[in-house]
Parts: structure tokens; C-alpha cells; sequence
């Protein structure tokens, strides 16, 4: 009884990390069935060329921010698309677990490429803007399954899932740079 209702109660949770143990195998059945699969030529996400290049170059903070901006705002829409419709649950479980899909497998990329510390890599590139995207997609699953009839509460809602993603995507360009480029600066000594 006890599991169950744990279970029941952090069911999104487990589907998050049911999806990275899936993008984990995934990785590694690639891996096996085509050995060139694994050459350090072939894993370009976060290659070392890449992230020691990372290190030098100046970024323009104002071209980035219109590419995650056009970029997150186009998987909200897609998000919010899909919660419009009845099946709206479902919709939210496929968007979990290809989200946990696609962590499993960039954190065996990074993981092959650096070793462990190629996961703490995974984490800076993800940190800080993903906190204001998972509140959002909290807010939109909260709202979905609390609010579907009230209209007040749910434009509110939608106001602050549209702020939470705007902070997102200004912690993704402005922050989140400067967090992967000292973190690697630090993981190259390791």
C-alpha cells in the first residue's frame, strides 16, 4: 500500500528516470551493434574539440538568446497543444519520458566521452534554467489536472508558466554559459 502510494504520488518522477534508463540503453545497444558508433569522432555532443573551443570563443548573447528563445517557445506551444486535447495525460507521460529518454542518453554520451565527470558536465549544462522550465511544465500539469474549468485560475497559471519560461530561456543564454565554461575550466585539471 505504502509503495503504491509513493508510486502514485512521484509517478512523474519515475517515468523521468525510466525514460534515462531506457536512453541508456539505447546508447549502449548502439554502442554494441556498430562499434564505430563509439569513435570520439563520431560523439560530436559535447566533444573535447567542442568544449575547449567553448572555452575561447565569444558568444553572442544576443543571436543565442533569439535561438533558445524561438526553440523553447516552439516546445511550449507543442506542449500546450497537446494538454489542449482530452488526452492530455498522455501527452504529458510521452513528453516526460522522451525528456528522460534524451537525459539517458547525452549523460552516456558525456559519460563515455569524460568519465564521471562527464556527468557533471550533463548537470552544468543544464543548470540553472532547467529549475524555471520544470516549475513551468509543474505549473502546466498542475493546471491541466486542478483548473480545467476555471478560467481565471488558468490564465493566471499561464502567465506564470510564460514568466518562468522567460526566466528560463535568460538563464540559458545569460547564466548558464559561463556556469558549462567553469565547470569544464575545472573538470580539464580533473
Amino acid at each position: 500500500m505504502y509503495i503504491s502510494n509513493v508510486l502514485s504520488r512521484y509517478r512523474f518522477v519515475v517515468l523521468l528516470f525510466i525514460g534515462m534508463l531506457i536512453g541508456t540503453i539505447l546508447f549502449n545497444v548502439g554502442a554494441s551493434i556498430d562499434a564505430a558508433f563509439l569513435t570520439k569522432d563520431s560523439i560530436t555532443f559535447f566533444a573535447e574539440d567542442y568544449m575547449s573551443m567553448f572555452q575561447t570563443v565569444s558568444i553572442n548573447n544576443e543571436l543565442l538568446f533569439r535561438h533558445v528563445a524561438f526553440s523553447r517557445i516552439k516546445l511550449i506551444i507543442f506542449l500546450m497543444c497537446g494538454c489542449m486535447t482530452r488526452y492530455y495525460n498522455v501527452w504529458i507521460r510521452i513528453a516526460i519520458a522522451f525528456m528522460g529518454i534524451t537525459s539517458g542518453i547525452i549523460i552516456s554520451c558525456c559519460a563515455y566521452s569524460y568519465g564521471i565527470v562527464g556527468v557533471l558536465i550533463y548537470v552544468a549544462s543544464i543548470f540553472p534554467q532547467w529549475i524555471a522550465y520544470v516549475l513551468a511544465f509543474v505549473v502546466l500539469v498542475k493546471m491541466l489536472n486542478q483548473y480545467r474549468r476555471d478560467y481565471r485560475q488558468m490564465v493566471s497559471n499561464l502567465a506564470v508558466i510564460v514568466v518562468l519560461v522567460a526566466v528560463g530561456i535568460y538563464m540559458e543564454t545569460m547564466i548558464n554559459p559561463f556556469i558549462i565554461k567553469w565547470v569544464y575550466s575545472l573538470c580539464s585539471f580533473v
